[in-house]
């Protein structure tokens, strides 16, 4: 299957290839060595990045293909593993006991450590290896997801999912590092990403599929062997696949982990997660005292890492764990705050999309499972898509079109359309829709950050860039989830259609949440729409993001 699905790529990628191969970014790239004395360093190590790219060996397609379709399993088993939690959270809830005021934890449990340990992981990745990151971490998922389906208490199941978690953010950060290290910049490259980009998507479909399949005919703990079974799977191919990297010269400066930076933005990632997950669950809400102890000391933990990351960097000849310079780049920055809002609108979209199935429509898994289908469909079309429009449209084009597409399909989900109305007309083109915004957004936000970083920082930028992603899925649920529950207590709006009688309590409870779903699905199409504003501004001269010679646009653009 993988041979005939990488034979079709390479057929692709050549029947697509024009003629005339110099790219018109070549030409601007002349033009782009006037730089401030603000954001020279920036601006020097963005240079650098391109120069240090330009000298990888020249990789064939097929085993290109065959590369970054073995690293899809990371981020695939990643979103597999927390939507099949979505469907399966109930069934867990009730074999363990756990009372439904802690079923988030169910979830947060993994993303909690996943979102929290990426950048420390994609440091130690680029320091000892990328390569041995990514095994060791497919192994540690493996083995602790196949111990959660042995769980029978709900404290051993929420460590384990935590512990989980661990494993797979050294493989996310260190899946994107040896993309980045090991393909020239190019069409090859461009194809790699997306196709690695994929993952995401299609891993959230599966999960639901997975997730719905195991609750109604087997039960939650064949999740856990599956999972585990592709996990293993996954890391021996990869041990045969991910090219050896060559010995490090002699005399090259030995680089450490910055522990201190490290426990302090690890430990303000984790603070400010806790203080979001319990901000809308508690009776006094973001009033509790422990919630707001927990984010004034986050902000502290911040301050001081920021501090810190500064006087390495100036002072010292120490490696930080993150330079702080990398933020003086305008597109950078612009790129990373893109995609905070971008993720916490898709991935509310699904949230929201998934309760409105199950909670208000009153559907089985299967039933909302199958409402999920078209997006693996369209997930597979958008990855060639994406591979051929990388390497030759503008960038900044292709994320517009991308965000307003997953706007879009929130839009499609808040405006007042008749429930009873069939799927095809709203639910099927809002699926549709939402992918194609993430199969486009995130290969084309990915590997422009790579561009930006340093080879020797290719896993940390995998780090960054998806711990902002985390950061914004984190952020945009909590606020979303306070919207539900402020229009819940107000006792709903308008948006929930024609209101019924008083005494018809299951209606008037049917009106309260569609009007509160729908609410917060405007909400969602906000935060998309932020970030195309952003987009249009602040990413005007990105170029295209895919071509062999990296455009290094100015700072000031």
């Amino acid at each position: 299957m993988a041979s005939i699905f990488t034979d079709s790529w390479e057929n692709i990628g050549r029947s697509l290839e024009p003629p005339g191969p110099r790219d018109s970014n070549t030409d601007e790239l002349a033009h782009t060595e006037e730089k401030t004395d603000t954001t020279a360093n920036s601006s020097t190590d963005a240079f650098a990045a391109s120069n240090e790219m330009d000298r990888i060996p020249v990789m064939p397609m097929r085993k290109a293909a065959a590369l970054s379709f073995t690293l899809m399993g990371a981020a695939f088993l990643n979103t597999l593993s927390v939507q099949a939690m979505v469907i399966a959270m109930p069934s867990i809830g009730k074999d363990l006991k756990i009372p439904e005021s802690r079923y988030q934890w169910i979830i947060s449990s993994y993303s909690l450590t996943f979102g929290c340990f990426l950048l420390l992981w994609g440091k130690i990745g680029d320091i000892y290896g990328k390569r041995l990151v990514f095994l060791l971490g497919g192994i540690w998922v493996a083995l602790s997801s196949l111990g959660t389906a042995f769980c029978r208490t709900e404290i051993s199941f929420v460590v384990l999912r935590a512990i989980s978690g661990l494993g797979a953010a050294a493989n996310v950060p260190a899946a994107i590092g040896i993309l980045g290290t090991t393909i020239p910049p190019g069409r090859v490259k461009s194809y790699s990403f997306a196709m690695y980009s994929a993952g995401a998507p299609l891993g959230a479909v599966c999960g639901i599929l997975v997730g719905g399949l195991m609750t109604q005919y087997a039960t939650w703990k064949s999740i856990f062997y599956l999972v585990s079974a592709v996990c293993m799977a996954v890391t021996i191919i990869a041990y045969f696949i991910i090219p050896i990297p060559p010995p490090k010269e002699k005399g090259s400066s030995k680089l450490t982990v910055d522990w201190i930076g490290a426990f302090l933005i690890t430990s303000c990632f984790v603070l400010l997660i806790v203080a979001l997950s319990q901000g809308n669950s508690e009776p006094q809400g973001w009033k509790t005292a422990y919630v707001i102890a927990l984010l004034v000391i986050c902000v502290l933990l911040f301050v001081a890492f920021v501090y810190w990351q500064r006087w390495l960097e100036n002072k010292t000849e120490r490696e930080p764990l993150m330079r702080l310079s990398i933020w003086k780049h305008r597109g950078f920055t612009m790129s990373m705050i893109v995609s905070g809002f971008f993720w916490a609108s898709f991935n509310n979209y699904m949230v929201y999309s998934t309760f409105f199935y199950q909670d208000y429509l009153s559907l089985s898994p299967i039933a909302t499972t199958l409402r999920f289908v078209p997006t693996g469909v369209a997930g597979v079309l958008m990855t060639i898509i994406s591979g051929y429009l990388l390497s030759r449209v503008s960038g900044q084009y292709i994320l517009l079109v991308g965000i307003f597409c997953t706007s879009l399909a929130s839009i499609l989900m808040a405006i007042p359309i008749a429930p009873t109305t069939t799927y095809w007309a709203y639910g099927f083109p809002a699926m549709i829709l939402a992918v194609m915004g993430a199969d486009t957004v995130y290969p084309c936000l990915s590997l422009y950050t790579t561009s930006r970083m340093l080879m020797k920082d290719q896993s940390l930028a995998g780090g960054i860039f998806n711990t902002v992603g985390q950061l914004g899925r984190a952020i945009g649920l909590a606020l979303v989830t306070a919207v539900d529950v402020s229009v819940r207590h107000s006792g709903g709006n308008g948006l929930g259609g024609p209101k019924p009688e008083e005494n018809d309590h299951n209606g008037m409870e049917k009106w309260v949440m569609l009007g509160a779903f729908r609410t917060t699905q405007w909400v969602n199409s906000g935060f998309a729409i932020v970030a195309w504003v952003v987009v249009l501004a602040g990413l005007r001269r990105i170029g295209k993001v895919g071509a062999a010679k990296v455009l290094v646009e100015k700072s000031t653009a």
